[in-house]
């Protein structure tokens, strides 16, 4: 009699989490009660490492059972979101069928009430989905927009950049505001990348909130709508944004030079180009200067009207009162093999360069060093 009744049991063991997920889905669906719990031991049992690695295909099976059959799921895995474990508490919160329009309603309700939950993990869950549809939501959106939590405000900035319509988009703008000049690097980040989604819809809007980025006190605010922002718009929208760039330099902001010079990595030589980098160059900080003439190393091309261009920049550069300006030079110099003051100004006829840098004394022997080259006023 125990062998049968050990036999029986085993047979109605639900055996461990098949791993395809689309079986695993259909497996929880054929036995909500007794698989969600072979379901919750497997995520309860996992390590760490394991469940990074389990937990997203859990949570979308859970989903797409979920959503097929909504009420056995709510009976069961329900519980879950209250329960002791923040683990089963973040997968359940995950799975809630959100897209089940007969379910919508419990399910705003349930992930609202799983913004208040002691775990963090919890916490980012229930905002993800909440801020899925972030023109519905602007209201949750602003609520965790001032949370105490730095992850949740960056999410929330991540959401805005993927805004959709024509007010959406408005408010997102708005709503960055506090987010792009937050002093946490996670939120400034994610609304400088967020101001770059949306500056082809709210264009005006984005970029006078990526300018107060620029000028903010915050080296890392700096950082973040150079790397982010700047760099990609200027890449590919420059000739656009140009008069709009000049205006701002004709302004008393302090810092704005130094986060346009870090953002020119994908701009082109071309005679608007070289018109900013010449304002640029004026700059008495020698640090701008020297960013300057990196770019223009980067950009000189030999045998080309644009490398002339360039190479006519350079040779004021080579002549700088800064140290490290000239040394910037000097080491373009040899990795273009090319003595700058040699290339052809624009409008001369264009010279096959010499391989080799050879500067030579009145005495045909090669010149040293002058003294003037240790003066340095930075």
């Amino acid at each position: 009699m125990a062998t049968k009744a050990k036999a029986k049991a085993s047979a109605k063991a639900p055996g461990p989490p098949p791993l395809d997920l689309t079986t695993l889905s259909r497996w929880l669906a054929a036995d909500p009660a007794g698989r969600l719990k072979a379901l919750g031991a497997s995520a309860l049992e996992a390590d760490d490492a394991a469940w990074r690695r389990l937990a997203e295909p859990y949570r979308c099976a859970l989903a797409w059972a979920w959503d097929e059959q909504p009420e056995p799921f709510w009976q069961h895995a329900g519980p879950w979101l209250k329960g002791k474990d923040a683990r089963l508490r973040a997968l359940a919160t995950g799975a809630l069928p959100l897209s089940h329009e007969g379910q919508r309603k419990k399910v705003l309700e349930a992930l609202r009430r799983q913004l208040g939950d002691k775990a963090e993990e919890v916490r980012l869950t229930a905002a993800d989905l909440l801020l899925e549809d972030f023109g519905a939501h602007h209201e949750d959106a602003a609520r965790l927009a001032t949370a105490p939590d730095p992850a949740l405000r960056a999410l929330v900035a991540r959401h805005a950049g993927w805004a959709e319509g024509a007010d959406a988009t408005k408010k997102a703008v708005a709503l960055l505001e506090p987010l792009a000049l937050a002093p946490e690097p996670a939120v400034h980040w994610a609304a400088a990348a967020a101001l770059a989604e949306l500056h082809d819809r709210e264009p005006r809007a984005a970029l006078e909130l990526a300018r107060k980025m620029a000028v903010s006190e915050d080296e890392d605010v700096r950082w973040a709508v150079a790397a982010s922002f700047f760099e990609p718009v200027l890449g590919d929208g420059f000739d656009q944004l140009l008069p709009t760039i000049r205006a701002w330099l004709r302004g008393p902001d302090l810092w704005l030079r130094w986060t346009l010079v870090r953002s020119l990595r994908f701009v082109r030589a071309t005679a608007r180009s070289l018109l900013l980098l010449k304002a640029l160059y004026e700059d008495k900080d020698p640090e701008v200067r020297r960013r300057v003439a990196q770019h223009l190393v980067e950009l000189f091309e030999r045998g080309t009207e644009a490398g002339r261009a360039v190479g006519e920049l350079l040779r004021r550069c080579k002549v700088d009162a800064s140290r490290r300006v000239r040394e910037v030079v000097e080491e373009g110099e040899a990795r273009h093999q090319v003595d700058f003051d040699r290339v052809p100004r624009p409008g001369q006829q264009l010279a096959d360069l010499p391989d080799e840098v050879v500067v030579e004394g009145d005495d045909g022997e090669e010149a040293a060093p002058s003294s003037d080259d240790d003066d340095d006023d930075d």
